[in-house]
């Protein structure tokens, strides 16, 4: 049986850095030449598009609320077979999933499910000894949940990062490391959450700066050694299926949000996925039977989109001869009469 060296990166709250240390992680990694495995805790379209470029392989959701611990062992023993590594980034807080009095979805149920480390990330930027406290009550918790480590985000100075070293000796959770303060290394937020990756410049250098930030302030070798071996249960090579149906799915800037495996799904049912543009392409695949529109952002796009009229009537008439059109979010946002931006 194969094994990797695999952890979840978790926060103790959403917005405490943890996303850009993931990206950081997987970004030195993979520029090490290491084929690391994203997987993204949770429903989310985003983050998971970010994890996709850091680190040069399909990023995967792992949602402990939908799914069962058999399909999400299923899905993570699917994608890393030829990895070196795994990086699971969480959701919220490292307990926060489906209410105060069930663990269900959150970062600490997927942990003990898939039976990976816990390197929790504290936004350090406004404490001293406290921050030992914090993780000390994080740990305290629930001991059965598998906190290996404590990473310090947003520290100010040599200064800071010593009073946190000397604080954390107090508790038994090893200290990975302090990383500084570097706002303008943060990747830029907007309404639903970061910034696409496909309306973002520069991302190869963005990556690299969160890379070169993780480098030059912990050890990654020494982290990897750490980490305990994690076995990866051997898989037999699956018959491909021949495709019995095309449908067309809307990619493009405006619609990016879809979970790679309901594509797998699809393929696997015996779908040929056709990718076509509402921004760009004036008409619609050949010898499609259905389409798809995932979300996205089809208000960013809206001008650019209602000026392709010959593809919107391509739409309606598709519609019109009863085909199966199926969206969700900014998808169906789409196909409505009109999109209000104000």
């Amino acid at each position: 049986m194969n094994s990797i060296k695999g952890f979840i990166v978790a926060g103790t709250h959403s917005g405490c850095g943890k996303t850009s240390v993931t990206l950081g992680l997987m970004a030195a990694l993979a520029r090490r030449d290491i084929k690391v495995q994203p997987f993204k805790t949770g429903p989310d379209f985003i983050d998971p598009g970010h994890h996709t470029r850091a680190a040069g392989r399909d990023c995967h959701n792992l949602d402990g609320w939908m799914l069962s611990g058999e399909t999400l062992r299923d899905i993570f023993s699917r994608y890393t077979q030829d990895a070196d590594a795994c990086i699971v980034e969480g959701v919220m807080g490292l307990y926060d999933g489906y209410s105060a009095l069930d663990e269900t979805g959150s970062t600490a149920h997927l942990s003990k499910e898939l039976n990976l480390p816990i390197i929790l990330v504290v936004d350090a930027g406004s404490m001293a000894r406290s921050a030992a406290a914090l993780v000390q009550g994080f740990c305290n918790f629930d001991p059965e949940t598998p906190v290996a480590g404590v990473i310090f985000n947003r520290v100010g100075s040599s200064n800071h990062a010593q009073i946190l070293t000397e604080a954390i000796s107090l508790t038994d959770v090893p200290l990975v490391g302090c990383l500084p303060r570097r706002a303008e290394i943060a990747t830029p937020s907007r309404h639903l959450g970061l910034v696409t990756p496909e309306h973002l410049e520069d991302l190869e250098f963005k990556y690299n700066a969160l890379a070169d930030w993780v480098e030059e302030n912990l050890d990654l070798d020494q982290i990897i050694e750490a980490l305990p071996d994690i076995p990866v249960q051997p898989r037999f090579d699956e018959v491909p299926m021949i495709p019995r149906t095309r449908i067309g799915i809307a990619q493009d800037n405006a619609f990016s949000f879809y979970y790679e495996e309901n594509l797998r799904l699809l393929r696997e049912a015996g779908a040929e996925l056709v990718p076509f543009s509402p921004i760009e392409d004036k008409v619609l695949p050949e010898g499609i039977s259905g389409l798809y529109f995932g979300g996205g952002y089809p208000e960013l796009a809206a001008f650019d989109l209602a000026q392709n009229t010959k593809l919107r009537r391509a739409i309606a008439d598709f519609s019109a001869a009863e085909h199966p059109v199926y969206a969700e979010c900014g998808g169906f946002m789409y196909l409505m009469e009109s999109i209000c931006k104000d």
